[in-house]
C-alpha cells in the first residue's frame, strides 16, 4: 500500500474518532511539537519512523491539497462564524496557507530538481470530503466540526512535513518542509486551544 493510500485511509479513520488529548502538566499548553503516536498511526508510520516516506511527487500533491484545504475552509469559517477567536484563527490560516500554495507553484516552475513536475490544483479525496462536510454544517455544529478538522489536518501535516524534512528525496522540498514545520506546529497548538 502506497504512502498516499495509507494517508487517505488514515485521514478517513481519524475523522471518525475524536483526537486523543496529549498528557501535559496542569496548566501547560498541549504538547504539539513532537511526533505523536496518534499522528504516526494516521500516516501509517507508527513504530517505523522513516520507513514510509512520500516521494517528492506525493509530497507535492499532499502538501498542495493540504494548503488548498486550509484556504478553502478558512474562507468558509470567515463567512459563517461570528466567533472572534475562530475568525482570528481562520484569518491566520488564510494568511499562512495561501502563500504556501504560491511557494509550491514557484518551486515547480523555478527549482531545478522540481521543474516540470505537476502540482495538482484539486483537493485530494479526503480534503474534498472534509470540505463537503463543513459546507453542510451550520452554527455550533460548524464550529465544532471546523475545529476538529483543523486539529486532525494539522496533526497529519506536522507528521508529514517532519518526516519529509528529515528523510525526503528532494533537498529543496526538504528545506521547504523544514521551514514550514514550525508554523504548522503553531497552527496545531492554536487549533487545540480552540478545542479546549
Amino acid at each position: 500500500m502506497s504512502m498516499a493510500t495509507r494517508l487517505v485511509a488514515a485521514l478517513a479513520a481519524a475523522m471518525a474518532t475524536a483526537p486523543a488529548q496529549a498528557q501535559t502538566a496542569p496548566g501547560a499548553p498541549p504538547v504539539a511539537t513532537g511526533r505523536t503516536e496518534e499522528s504516526a498511526a494516521m500516516t501509517g508510520t507508527a513504530g517505523r519512523r522513516g520507513s514510509e516516506m512520500a516521494t517528492r511527487q506525493e509530497f507535492l500533491r499532499l502538501a498542495a491539497s493540504s494548503a488548498m484545504y486550509e484556504v478553502e475552509t478558512a474562507r468558509l469559517a470567515l463567512e459563517r462564524s461570528q466567533d472572534a477567536r475562530l475568525r482570528q484563527y481562520a484569518q491566520e490560516m488564510l494568511d499562512a496557507h495561501q502563500p504556501a500554495i504560491e511557494e509550491l507553484r514557484r518551486m515547480v516552475r523555478d527549482e531545478g530538481s522540481l521543474r516540470g513536475m505537476q502540482l495538482s490544483e484539486e483537493l485530494g479525496e479526503q480534503h474534498r470530503t472534509w470540505l463537503d462536510q463543513l459546507r453542510q454544517a451550520q452554527g455550533d455544529s460548524f464550529r465544532g466540526l471546523y475545529v476538529r478538522q483543523q486539529v486532525q489536518a494539522h496533526l497529519i501535516a506536522v507528521d508529514m512535513f517532519r518526516n519529509y524534512s528529515q528523510a525526503g528525496d528532494d533537498e529543496a522540498l526538504k528545506r521547504w518542509a523544514a521551514d514550514r514545520l514550525p508554523r504548522l506546529q503553531d497552527h496545531l497548538r492554536k487549533a487545540q486551544a480552540l478545542d479546549a
